[in-house]
């Protein structure tokens, strides 16, 4: 059983490399049931590859402890589409993270290039979005005053 289960892992991640958005997002939900952690660093590749198109692998995060990853969502927190923002907002607030000073000057520095250029962020300009990543932000940003 083990053996038919890590063949169905590989196909699945060889699969949202696809082209196809609908295959790639079947996949991923497949990942997201199979809950193994090792589809973490393959469904970020494909969600930075596919922007726009990437909100359902997002999706698939929310199931694997993506504790050593928090760069990583805050990008897709700050810069990939609604879905993804929605998916990543979830991560942040139901996941516990490893994560230094180093990464939280990293948020900051993402953050103030958010504020300065809005239009490169998509979703920015919409108040309940923005309240969103702030809030995020914020919450955060609180350890570095520790």
């Amino acid at each position: 059983m083990e053996d038919i289960i890590q063949g169905n892992f590989e196909h699945l991640i060889k699969l949202i490399e696809s082209e196809d958005p609908i295959v790639r997002n079947a996949a991923a939900l497949k990942l997201k049931d199979l809950k193994d952690d090792r589809a973490i660093v393959p469904l970020l590749n494909s969600i930075f590859k596919n922007r726009n198109f990437n909100g359902t692998m997002v999706y698939a995060l929310e199931s694997l402890n993506c504790e050593k990853h928090f760069i990583n969502i805050f990008k897709i927190l700050f810069h990939e589409g609604y879905e993804a923002k929605i998916a990543a907002n979830s991560i942040l607030n139901e996941q516990v993270f490893e994560f230094t000073q180093e990464d939280l000057f990293c948020i900051q520095s993402m953050w103030k290039d958010c504020i300065l250029n809005p239009k490169e962020y998509e979703g920015f300009g919409n108040k309940e979005t923005r309240s969103m990543m702030e809030d995020n932000y914020d919450g955060f940003m609180k350890y570095l005053e520790k």
